[in-house]
């Protein structure tokens, strides 16, 4: 299914009347959710919200310290395609914009990737259109492969170029459709550091 396919499934008008007939209690209760669903999503999104920012900057802020810690990661936008079948307006992969496309090849990830790697980034932002055609699942799993490799002294994962010891390897993000905040992110790869 689609990008485009998944916000079908929710007719703006009614999505927007939603929105619209929330009150201060749907947020509060939103706020104090210990688990948030598309109710409590629309609240934060509607007019009601205005009033409690600062609460939901608080909430957010706490989050991110939680699942991040206090930490601030540097990522590298590696571009892999830019080849989409949806036709979303705020991103630039949009399948109607007139652009060239292209899709790397593996060859191409791998020394794109030693470049970036050479320039100091340990943290990679994989970005792709929403295009099986050309960035399937296979595609997305074979270009680990050419980046990474286990350490066989210690299991742990390392670029496969990387020469020294002892560095952080990379987590690395799968952004598919845009670089839009509503994007959905998918972990491929989690963070591993090297004694």
């Amino acid at each position: 299914m689609t990008f485009q396919q998944s916000l079908d499934r929710y007719p703006l008008a009614e999505v927007e009347t939603r929105i619209a007939a929330k009150r201060p209690a749907d947020v509060e209760a939103a706020l104090a959710a210990a688990q948030l669903g598309l109710d409590d999503f629309m609240a934060l999104l509607s007019p009601a919200a205005a009033a409690y920012l600062e609460p939901l900057a608080q909430r957010a802020h706490r989050l991110t310290v939680q699942r991040f810690g206090k930490t601030i990661l540097m990522y590298a936008p590696l571009y892999l395609s830019n080849e989409c079948t949806n036709g979303c307006r705020y991103c630039g992969f949009n399948a109607r914009n007139t652009v060239p496309r292209r899709t790397l090849a593996l060859d191409e990830i791998a020394a794109e990737a030693q470049v970036l790697h050479e320039r100091g980034f340990r943290h990679l932002l994989l970005v792709t259109g929403e295009a099986p055609h050309a960035a399937d699942t296979a595609y997305l799993a074979g270009w680990d492969k050419r980046v990474y490799a286990v350490d066989l002294t210690t299991g742990k994962l390392r670029w496969c170029f990387q020469a020294e010891r002892g560095v952080t390897c990379p987590l690395v993000l799968v952004n598919r459709a845009s670089q839009s905040q509503s994007t959905r992110f998918v972990e491929t790869s989690m963070g591993y550091r090297s004694k």
